[in-house]
């Protein structure tokens, strides 16, 4: 077929291996990691990282002993106050954003 467009093969896990974690966002309940150098969006808005890898089901982040942070901590709320009447993750304030939070130095990465 002469139309016949060739996509990139996508990005292989060893690819990630030793990038570093820049960016962290989400769209609803998907997580979506940005890895190595911050570069502009080809559309000329935004940032992204050289690869992004978006993750929709289950996931935990851990270290040697513990978990840090995981999916459904999207649902529970991580504020300082009581919880809001009617809260919900998209106001903000979940233990996953807390988390988040935490793993980054203002101005080292992103989350949002």
């Amino acid at each position: 077929m002469a139309d016949e467009v060739s996509l990139p093969q996508p990005p292989t896990f060893d690819e990630i291996v030793g990038l570093r974690l820049s960016i962290v966002r989400r769209a609803a309940d998907m997580l979506i990691l940005h890895f190595g150098e911050v570069v502009l969006h080809r559309s000329g808005k935004g940032d992204v990282g050289q690869i992004a890898l978006h993750i929709q089901g289950p996931w935990r982040l851990e270290d040697l002993n513990n978990t840090i942070v995981g999916r459904d901590d999207l649902w529970e709320y991580g504020g300082t106050h009581p919880q809001p009447e009617g809260w919900r993750y998209e106001d903000g304030e979940s233990v996953q954003d807390d988390s988040f939070d935490r793993l980054f130095r203002r101005g080292e990465g992103k989350y949002g």
